[in-house]
């Protein structure tokens, strides 16, 4: 490999990350940016410090020579008398004057920036030095050498005070009619005497000053120094830092691309070389990585089309690679071109999709499965219509029949009543029949269970049953238990193909729980396929004998019932599936009983409303039976129509939910805004309609039932809704008074 190749994984030299470096590099600049930036602003103001107090010292200067000129004009004043001269001695003492103005608008709490810059400039200062000698005595006047300075300027200019009084003094006299001229002198020796003065505060003044400056120059040099340190300690720490992260950027990165579960392919944009790769481009082709190093990567993958003549040579999309062993394994694969260093490459990411493959194909096996469940839910809705005309018309033969011909037609009912058993299950198999709990016999189920779990067996395997005596009722729905039990036989039969013993146990379990239990004498199972028993579409059955549902629906079942589920399983020896489901909390039999003896006659007016001709004849014919008055309708529009003749007499709408032209629904909207008080008792054939319109949801329902059922049933659901309803209307007139309507849910 020449030496500006794709570094290898096990070297640990890996390049950091292009945006990490340029983070790295702005972080740096900025930092060492704002310690320059430190630096000039200190190095700034010191000299300005300096430039300030060299404007003040060079004031100083003209401030000495002017009061030694005004001092000398004036001697030579008092002498000679001349006018020239004394006009002299005015303009040189005005200088210093001018310096004590400045400093008494200096000293004030609200400065005058202008009286002080003019003050400053009659002093004979520079205007370009005024704005930092007024900074210097505002900002820094606490300063113990510029303090001392201050006071040394405060004094002179007492002095100079002084000396002005004097010259004023000396001009009076000369001035006057008749000079005395002894007076004169004595005002002169006193000038004379000030004089001597001067030399010492302008000493002690420019001293201090030199002191002052001195300090500063010390301040700025160790801030200086101090930046620069900070500067080299940030710069180090800075460095090690990025460092550290650059180190950790690369561990992340290698261990990102050794672990990464798609495959990473680095290769030479122009040749197809391969530079580097991930240990996952070695697991799919079974070839170690440094063989695969220096291949062609078009060499690795074919297509399962072939491509296009004249198409890019860079192969992309759904491909197949090839493995040692001579299998193909379906991949997607995708590049991204990109640098590294002066080499233009080819990253590609090559993605195993048998997974994705596998899930494809249980997705449409799945809708395949619900295809079928839609058609046994249309099937089961017509089904139950041709039971409900068939166990309707039994019953009434059964009234009308003696002897043998009762016994035959006690036989329909009784096959009638296992088709609709069948019904049940086709549902519950295809998952269309919402979890209703109720108290449930187990020993009860499973032995009503044994003659259909017999007819889905093989003649070699044998049945045992275990059930324990006095078992505790369940919390279950009978439906989904029957669908449990079946799909755990139907288990153990294939795991049984050359025969074998079911058994079926029951036992008292502990902390309110019923077990129910079904083991085999079959080929038992591994560790890998008992960790997956519950995945839904995982199955070891052949390519087309089974969807991988069963356990599945089992488990969610047992799940979804507040129950618990294990497997126990050794190979060669079988299987043991146990299922704890929780105990119930009212009596079955005392549910039944209440139901047996409840009465079913009635002498009320019904409006009937079933699109299907035979089942509306076979129910009005039932309850005419019972005495009750029959109104019929086909639809939800013919009923309106008949319950508008007949308001006043009829006492409930027995309605299908689904029919043409207007179902169930839409005629109880229309009783309900038309302002009728009339109960509904709703019926249906499809079961998944318990779901899909709650009973609360429907106008002005006081009940609901599912197909099939006999007249007799269809009567008992009507004695106990118009029972309800008077219960209601009692309620209502105790509490307010009156007799109370029904009122519109």
């Amino acid at each position: 490999m020449s030496g500006d190749a794709y570094p290898r994984p096990s070297d640990g030299s890996a390049a950091r990350p292009e945006r990490l470096l340029r983070t790295d590099h702005a972080l740096i600049a900025a930092v060492f940016a704002l310690i320059i930036i430190a630096l000039l602003v200190v190095a700034n103001i010191g000299m300005d410090v300096l430039t300030s107090m060299r404007a003040f010292v060079g004031g100083e200067g003209l401030w000495s020579k002017a009061q030694k000129d005004s001092v000398h004009y004036l001697l030579r004043y008092g002498k000679s008398h001349s006018e020239d001269d004394y006009q002299r001695y005015l303009q040189a003492i005005a200088i210093p004057l001018a310096d004590h103005d400045a400093r008494i608008e200096l000293q004030k709490p609200m400065l005058d920036r202008a009286a002080v810059s003019q003050a400053l400039v009659a002093g004979g200062n520079h205007p370009d030095d005024v704005p930092g000698m007024i900074t210097l005595f505002r900002r820094y006047h606490f300063e113990p050498h510029i303090n001392h300075a201050i006071q040394v300027w405060t004094e002179a200019d007492v002095d100079l005070q002084q000396l002005a009084r004097l010259g004023s003094a000396v001009r009076q006299e000369v001035a006057s009619p008749a000079p005395d001229q002894q007076r004169i002198d004595r005002l002169l020796t006193e000038v004379d005497a000030m004089n001597e003065r001067f030399p010492r505060l302008e000493d002690d003044f420019s001293n201090s000053l030199g002191d002052a400056a001195r300090y500063a120059r010390s301040v700025v040099f160790d801030a200086l120094v101090a930046g620069a340190l900070l500067a080299l300690v940030l710069g180090l720490l800075v460095s090690y830092r990025l460092i550290l992260r650059a180190r950790d950027a690369d561990e992340r990165y290698r261990h990102l691309f050794a672990t990464a579960s798609d495959a990473v392919v680095i290769a030479d944009h122009e040749t197809g070389v391969i530079l580097d790769a991930n240990p996952k481009l070695a697991e799919l082709t079974g070839i170690p990585i440094a063989k695969l190093i220096g291949t062609n990567q078009n060499d690795l993958f074919g297509r399962e089309i072939p491509a296009v003549p004249g198409s890019s040579p860079l192969q992309t999309g759904d491909l197949v690679i090839r493995h040692v062993s001579g299998s193909s394994i379906p991949v997607d694969v995708r590049h991204n071109s990109g640098r590294f260093g002066r080499r233009l490459v080819d990253y590609s990411i090559v993605r195993d999709i048998r997974d994705r493959r596998r899930l494809e194909e249980q997705f449409q096996e799945a809708a395949r499965m619900e295809s079928v469940g839609r058609l046994a839910g249309g099937i089961a809705h017509d089904f139950n219509n041709l039971l409900t005309v068939i166990t309707g018309h039994t019953q009434a033969l059964k009234r009308l029949t003696f002897g043998e011909a009762r016994d035959k037609v006690d036989h329909v009912r009784h096959a009638a009543e296992r088709a609709s058993t069948l019904v049940r299950q086709l549902l519950a198999f295809s998952r269309k029949q919402p979890l209703q709990p109720q108290p449930l016999d187990l020993n009860r189920v499973v032995r009503n269970m044994e003659d259909m779990v017999r007819g889905v067996l093989n003649e070699e395997i044998e049945i045992e049953m275990d059930l324990a005596p006095g078992l505790q009722q369940v919390e279950a729905d009978p439906h989904q238990v029957e669908q449990i039990i079946l799909n755990l036989c139907a288990n153990a039969r294939d795991a049984m193909p050359a025969g074998g013993k079911i058994v079926i146990r029951t036992w008292n379990a502990e902390d309110q729980f019923i077990g129910l239990q079904v083991g085999d004498t079959g080929e038992g199972m591994d560790e890998s396929t008992l960790s997956r028993i519950f995945e839904p579409f995982f199955t070891t059955k052949p390519q087309g004998k089974g969807t991988g549902l069963g356990l599945a629906m089992v488990y969610g079942t047992v799940k979804q019932s507040g129950g618990q589920i294990s497997v126990e399983s050794t190979l060669g020896q079988g299987t043991t599936i146990s299922i704890l489901l929780p105990h119930a909390s009212k009596s079955v039999a005392a549910t039944f009983a209440a139901e047996a003896n409840e009465s079913t006659e009635g002498s009320e007016t019904l409006l009937l409303v079933e699109d299907d001709p035979g089942v509306r004849q076979v129910l009005a014919y039932g309850l005419e039976q019972e005495g009750y008055h029959m109104y019929k309708a086909g639809n939800g529009r013919e009923a309106i129509v008949v319950f508008d003749r007949h308001r006043d007499e009829i006492s409930l709408v027995i309605t299908d939910l689904i029919m043409p032209e207007m179902g169930g629904i839409a005629l109880g909207e229309h009783l309900r805004d038309s302002g009728a008080s009339i109960p509904i008792l709703y019926v249906t054939g499809y079961h998944q309609d318990l779901e899909r319109y709650p009973s609360e949801q429907l106008p002005l329902c006081r009940g609901f039932l599912l197909k099939p059922f006999t007249p007799q049933v269809l009567a008992r659901a009507i004695r106990k809704t118009l029972a309800a309803v008077v219960d209601r209307q009692k309620a209502a007139a105790t509490a307010g008074g009156g007799t109370g309507d029904f009122q519109a849910s």
